[in-house]
């Protein structure tokens, strides 16, 4: 299992780069030591008409759900960041495209019931699809309206790893930058961390009796 936690970090570590890289960051990446020759982007883009608060929210959308969370959390911080950052930070949307499950085979497996014994019927299209979850509309035999919420696969895997990514990005900051300093980002990574992984575990859902929370490994 450590072996697996490594490969995947290397990976995330190396898809990291690669994004910096693309959005024109490479000066920060050489300060830090890191190497973006090894990991150059596939489409390299012209940075040279956007402004360095454009390519940060690129950058963040193009890592994913927990990048784009981070920069959600602090697009209400203007007493630290650029007015034009947060502008930029206030952009980003947790709205993904939806992907086609299979809901009842879901319900069967991670519940192990028949949906027919509990459902009278469960839309086969979400109602939303966010980065972490997917919710449904169904009604209980008794006609009675019911969510359903589903996570999406391998989402507990992705955010681990950039966990682990945001981990080594804090020390990296702490060590090259005074903005690390400035903002406590120890402090905030933490309870980003804690915020987004409460999240992860649909545990406010299960204070809900209006949600069916299926939690997917």
């Amino acid at each position: 299992i450590m072996f697996d936690k490594h490969q995947r970090k290397i990976k995330r570590s190396a898809k990291l780069i690669s994004v910096l890289s693309k959005y024109g960051f490479q000066d920060l990446l050489i300060r830090m030591g890191l190497q973006a020759d090894s990991y150059k982007s596939n489409t390299q883009l012209d940075t040279k008409n956007l402004s360095v608060y454009v390519r940060i929210r690129l950058a963040l959308e193009e890592l994913g759900p927990t990048f784009i969370k981070l920069g959600q959390t602090f697009s209400n911080r203007e007493d630290l960041l650029p007015i034009e950052l947060i502008q930029q930070l206030e952009k980003l949307q947790d709205n993904v495209i939806a992907l086609d499950l299979d809901v009842h085979a879901i319900l069967e497996e991670e519940l192990n019931i028949n949906v027919d014994d509990h459902f009278k019927s469960i839309d086969r299209k979400p109602l939303a699809a966010a980065s972490i979850a997917q919710v449904y509309k169904g009604f209980l035999l008794d006609g009675s309206p019911i969510i359903i919420k589903v996570k999406r696969p391998d989402i507990n895997s992705i955010i681990e790893d950039d966990l682990m990514l945001l981990k080594d990005l804090v020390k990296l900051i702490d060590t090259y930058s005074e903005f690390g300093d400035k903002i406590n980002l120890r402090h905030a990574i933490k309870a980003f961390k804690k915020s987004l992984l409460e999240e992860l575990s649909l545990i406010n859902e299960k204070n809900n009796e209006n949600f069916i929370n299926c939690i997917l490994y």
